[in-house]
């Protein structure tokens, strides 16, 4: 077992040095040699001949680094390539043309337009001045200096921007660079949330101003994914920054459906935010669910807790007693719960007008009463006092 995670760690460790010399220069040279491989493939002199005098362009792609390894898309195709340990594989491609060019599909049809009349010059000029801020990037963050990789990512994501409304591989481009700065500006070593979320919402704004595109392409599916996870990181952002409105409004900008996960977070931000009728609807739904998703009831409790405590504040329920009969209607996954054993002993003290052991339970428990719920809780029992004394009157 040793020597497997000995070899795992050095394999890891070959794979994140290797990455780091990985850079679009590098994919470019692995295109071109590809076309000039399948070109002499085809047994045609002529096709092997015209692709070394003129090798075409590249077509434009969006480079994503996951530290061990690097994966690049191509715009329109979808063709995927990785690079792990110095070596560019293919993932998934389409059918390469014999005369060794990228094919009708390796390029939106805006592009070889565009490519074609005299914004070309243009066109040239800004991917250089792009390529060139990336360079920059990616040196300063290969030094460790994250501010100047994150001004260096904006400027070349600025760059793409200029043509991202006719160009939607230069709308990519952009929104992947202002993705680079944002995360730049996550490090913990400058980390502010402010300016991050400055280049999040410019990536979006990029891809908003892009052209159109057909529905169902593999373009449209790229494009509302990038958008996705831009869109979460953006509230994601909010959310760790203690900005919970906007966090909401960044979330419910998602398309549906969205992951559990996600919805967990917008049922606890609608509380936070004040608006516990829509935190009772979001918790109920989601505790309804973990008794069909085995992986998900360990939450039962959690979302049984935040339901009770929603629908007592908005008096969905009269008592906690018929709170805690209403959860374990909705789902039998909390009943082994530690947030039902601490309900049911607040109910004891409750029943039993016991202020100070209210106050002594509530103290014991107040690390999973974090946030919104243990002020709404000490709320609702300060200004139940009086129903609490009618009840046990009457009994």
């Amino acid at each position: 077992m040793f020597l497997i995670i000995l070899c795992l760690l050095v394999l890891g460790y070959l794979s994140y040095a290797s990455n780091q010399t990985v850079s679009r220069e590098s994919f470019k040279a692995y295109w071109v040699a590809q076309r000039q491989r399948h070109a002499d493939a085809s047994g045609s002199l002529m096709a092997s001949l015209v692709h070394k005098v003129l090798p075409g362009r590249v077509p434009r792609f969006v480079l994503n680094d996951f530290l061990v390894c690097s994966v690049v898309t191509l715009e329109g195709s979808g063709d995927m390539y990785v690079c792990w340990l110095g070596s560019w594989l293919a993932l998934s491609t389409s059918p390469v043309p014999a005369d060794g060019s990228a094919g009708g599909s390796s390029r939106p049809a805006s592009v070889l337009s565009r490519r074609s009349n005299r914004g070309e010059d243009l066109a040239e000029a800004i991917d250089a001045r792009a390529q060139a801020a990336l360079d920059r990037a990616n040196s300063a963050k290969k030094a460790r200096n994250y501010t100047d990789a994150a001004h260096a990512y904006t400027e070349a994501g600025q760059q793409y921007a200029k043509i991202a409304r006719s160009d939607m591989g230069a709308a990519l481009d952009a929104a992947t660079a202002y993705h680079q700065a944002a995360n730049a500006w996550q490090h913990p070593s400058i980390n502010d949330p402010a300016r991050r979320a400055n280049c999040l919402r410019a990536a979006l704004d990029v891809l908003d101003r892009a052209p159109s595109i057909s529905a169902g392409s593999g373009s449209d599916s790229a494009v509302l994914s990038r958008r996705t996870r831009l869109t979460e990181a953006l509230a994601e952002t909010y959310r760790n920054a203690g900005d919970p409105r906007r966090a909401l409004a960044a979330y419910l900008a998602l398309p549906p459906p969205v992951p559990r996960a996600v919805a967990a977070h917008v049922a606890d931000l609608y509380a936070a935010t004040g608006d516990f009728s829509g935190a009772y609807i979001a918790f109920r739904d989601l505790l309804k669910q973990c008794d069909g998703m085995p992986d998900y009831a360990f939450r039962a409790g959690e979302f049984a807790l935040s339901m009770i405590l929603c629908g007592l504040v908005t008096r969905q329920y009269s008592f906690l007693g018929s709170a805690l009969e209403d959860a374990d209607a909705q789902s039998a996954a909390w009943a082994n719960s530690r947030e039902r054993s601490f309900l049911d002993k607040l109910e004891r003290f409750i029943d039993n007008d016991d202020i100070p052991a209210i106050d002594r339970h509530l103290d014991s428990w107040h690390a999973m009463l974090d946030g919104w719920r243990i002020g709404v809780l000490r709320g609702w029992i300060m200004t139940s006092r009086a129903q609490i004394d009618a009840r046990r009157h009457f009994n």
